[in-house]
């Protein structure tokens, strides 16, 4: 659902609230603000949350807190060398990128003094430093209230869990967690999901892809060949570019993307240009001004001098029309015994007549 303008980054605010929920509460909050701003957006996201586009919806089981495409898009940019090759080409380009990009990997992170991933490991820095705002209070065995602004959460550390849903979504603990895992003298490394771990990167390296020979080495079966389907050439310049769904705004490249309100480069208010803007201008702005009235005088002035050129020419053109009028109306006499071609033929016949 396509709004534009100041309306349309507002509306794109709220979507960014409702994705990015981690709770019901949040969700449902995101979802009154929407409701209000426009009924009808409410009820197209509402069909869409249907699919579980927010965060609150996740599985923890997979670790992430992404609700873009990101992954479908850098492999498509990785094999858009191949993309449009035949099957068996695309397939062999495919698997020897892999092939050496498994390898590389696995020599990369044998070599690595780190137990978390780098990325990781950033990321929980940052956690680090909004723990200190927290403020933790014990209720149980391992089990923390802790105020963050003006909400609280329940942490409990042995279950690895916080009420924001942020630790059990990404398995990375979130400000809330620290600030009570520090209250219990540990680290929060310790409680980092083993999925960011080095063990866990070297065993999804461990594995190898084997050559395949080319077709010289492939074994010959007794079944006729399989002919390629007929490659029939389609109207037009083949397109590169992913096709968008009905939903999904243009690119900023497009034509559809750009703005249709008119910003003045002087004052920077809408609707009017710096050729009318009743500020004062600008000395680059003025010079500008000056350069296009100057042009457009001088041009004013070349289309005059054109047409009195034209003028001065104009009575030459129409004795030619007289001229060829008195011989066309010479041609055939009153009588119409002959056609004269020129004045003077055409006065001697009449005094013969007389």
């Amino acid at each position: 659902m396509a709004v534009k303008g100041y309306r349309g980054q507002q509306y794109k605010n709220y979507v960014d609230d409702v994705v990015y929920a981690t709770t019901q509460w949040d969700y449902n909050k995101a979802m009154e603000a929407i409701k209000k701003f426009n009924e009808k957006a409410w009820e197209y996201i509402r069909d869409i949350g249907k699919e579980h586009f927010s965060r609150h919806a996740f599985s923890p089981k997979a670790k992430t807190d992404l609700v873009v495409n990101n992954l479908s898009e850098v492999f498509n940019k990785y094999i858009i060398e191949a993309r449009d090759k035949p099957i068996v080409t695309m397939c062999e380009y495919i698997r020897r990128k892999v092939m050496t990009r498994i390898a590389e990997k696995r020599d990369g992170v044998a070599n690595a003094h780190w137990d978390i991933t780098p990325i990781v490991a950033q990321k929980l820095e940052m956690e680090k430093k909004y723990a200190r705002y927290c403020r933790v209070y014990r209720s149980g065995f391992h089990l923390w209230e802790v105020h963050s602004t003006d909400r609280s959460y329940e942490v409990n550390i042995n279950a690895r869990t916080c009420g924001c849903y942020s630790w059990q979504l990404t398995g990375i603990p979130c400000k809330h967690a620290i600030s009570a895992i520090y209250q219990e003298k540990q680290l929060p490394e310790q409680y980092v999901h083993e999925y960011y771990k080095k063990e866990a990167y070297l065993r999804t390296y461990s594995h190898m892809v084997y050559p395949v020979p080319k077709e010289h080495g492939w074994t010959r079966t007794d079944s006729p060949d399989i002919d390629p389907p007929r490659f029939r050439k389609q109207a037009g310049r083949p397109k590169k570019s992913r096709r968008r769904s009905a939903g999904e705004e243009p690119t900023r490249a497009s034509a559809r993307a750009r703005m249709n309100t008119v910003t003045c480069s002087n004052c920077k208010l809408h609707n009017h240009t710096y050729r009318t803007c009743g500020k004062q201008l600008r000395p680059d702005l003025q010079l500008r001004l000056k350069n296009l009235k100057r042009k457009r005088t001088s041009s004013v002035t070349d289309g005059a001098s054109h047409r009195d050129q034209g003028s001065q020419l104009a009575p030459e053109s129409s004795t030619g029309n007289v001229n060829g009028n008195a011989r066309g109306n010479n041609r055939a006499g009153p009588s119409g015994r002959s056609r004269g071609r020129g004045n003077n033929r055409g006065r001697g016949r009449e005094r013969a007549e007389f």
